[in-house]
């Protein structure tokens, strides 16, 4: 969808992000929400200046068919975004959290035990099709997130010059926030990744710098929507 920003906040809108921005934050999604907002507020509220309860409420109404999650996180933009015009103007209101129903839990947290984690890297060694460096990938991404702490993203953008397996360590660039930090890893972990590496190398994978450092059998970059469903084609 074109963010077209042309109604009677999106000016104001555009100068939020700007300055949010100008903090780190890369905000594409609430660039999405704020557009569809002002967009209603073109059709029903088209002279408005200031930002009330009713329209809040109104824009929230068209959302009934989404998921409570989603409308959950689209009043939380707005409810930024009003903050910000509070200090535009104080007569702004600024919607309560409670504007919508509780957040319904889709997915119940589960820690997994050492064993299970076991069994989940016994699993991935043995993913198809036989011979090819599927299952060393998966068992790697597995492994990694594991010991790490990093998230799916961090781990399926990584490229070959962000793995400095000589240093032992992982850079991870622009990351949450557009932070970067280093991630220090054990030898046990460097060996793998170096076994990996060597694999890599013998499926005859690029070797540039900037080529992605798990790969796919398409010789592109491991999706992380593929990791989710092979990690829940294991677990089930």
């Amino acid at each position: 969808m074109k963010i077209r920003f042309t109604g009677p906040m999106g000016q104001t809108m555009k100068q939020y992000l700007n300055l949010r921005r100008s903090l780190g934050f890369f905000l594409e999604d609430a660039e999405y929400t704020l557009d569809k907002f002002d967009q209603y507020l073109a059709v029903h509220f088209p002279k408005t200046k200031q930002v009330t309860r009713r329209m809040v409420t109104g824009y929230l109404a068209t959302t009934r068919h989404l998921y409570s999650g989603t409308r959950s996180t689209a009043l939380s933009r707005i409810r930024q975004f009003c903050r910000f015009l509070f200090h535009l103007n104080p007569r702004t209101y600024i919607p309560q959290k409670n504007l919508l129903p509780p957040r319904k839990i889709k997915v119940r947290p589960h820690i997994y035990s050492e064993i299970e984690l076991k069994n989940i890297l016994r699993l991935s060694r043995q993913l198809g099709p036989p011979g090819s460096l599927v299952p060393h990938t998966f068992t790697t991404i597995f492994s990694l997130l594991w010991v790490s702490g990093m998230r799916i993203s961090e781990v399926v953008n990584l490229n070959l010059a962000d793995v400095d397996l000589e240093a032992e360590v992982i850079h991870i660039q622009h990351t949450k926030f557009s932070k970067s930090r280093l991630i220090p890893l054990s030898s046990s972990s460097i060996a793998a990744l170096f076994q990996y590496r060597n694999k890599r190398v013998r499926y005859d994978h690029s070797h540039s710098s900037g080529a992605p450092f798990f790969v796919n059998r398409l010789r592109k970059r491991c999706p992380s929507s593929a990791i989710r469903k092979v990690f829940l084609h294991i677990i089930q």
